[in-house]
């Protein structure tokens, strides 16, 4: 949600109710993920508000107990942050959008998990953790995964012939069963009708 050109965090109660600014100061609050036990809240800032400069974005971290927020070390210039199923890692990309880098959270180190030549978008861990998934743009658009354990990286499927969009670049996503999702651009000319047949 946006308050005064900014990008920010609110919660909102499960059974309803207004919702509620998470963190009240003037910084960017961009990519929410959350720890997979719910304690904590990992997000970044918005580079691309602030012509991607190198202080524009950093890891941070909000412990929900306290509200109290930590900055990962050595994560300045990194953004959109995404946790791992069993919050071991969260991985993050650098701000030019070429290279993965996983910070472990165990040994408080990050490293490269793959570099590229093209702009990654959306990463998304695979649901047992073992890959992350990532999509590039046109016009060479596929989605790729990169084994966690070793950095090794296959096309999942090519999207060359898929007319793809989204606001924040091309998105993408996962079904629980780890099949891609994307958004495909269409047209008012195409119409479909969709039969249903409701229990």
């Amino acid at each position: 949600m946006l308050s005064k050109g900014r990008p920010k965090i609110y919660l909102e109660p499960v059974s309803g109710g207004a919702p509620e600014e998470l963190i009240p100061d003037d910084s960017d609050q961009a990519n929410p993920t959350w720890s997979p036990d719910g304690k904590r809240l990992a997000f970044a800032g918005a580079p691309w508000l602030r012509g991607f400069r190198p202080d524009s974005t950093a890891i941070r971290i909000i412990d929900m107990s306290d509200h109290q927020v930590s900055t990962l070390n050595g994560s300045q210039g990194l953004w959109s942050p995404k946790w791992s199923p069993d919050g071991r890692f969260i991985v993050a990309e650098t701000l030019d959008s070429a290279e993965l880098m996983l910070f472990d959270t165990g040994t408080n180190q990050w490293r490269s998990l793959k570099r590229v030549n093209q702009s990654i978008g959306y990463p998304c861990w695979s649901h047992d953790g073992t890959y992350l998934y990532f999509n590039t743009y046109p016009p060479a658009a596929a989605v790729y995964r990169v084994r966690v354990s070793d950095g090794r990286m296959e096309t999942v499927v090519s999207l060359k012939d898929v007319r793809v969009t989204g606001a924040v670049g091309q998105w993408f996503g996962l079904t629980p069963g780890d099949i891609p999702l994307v958004l495909r651009k269409t047209r008012v000319q195409e119409i479909y009708a969709l039969d249903v047949r409701f229990p």
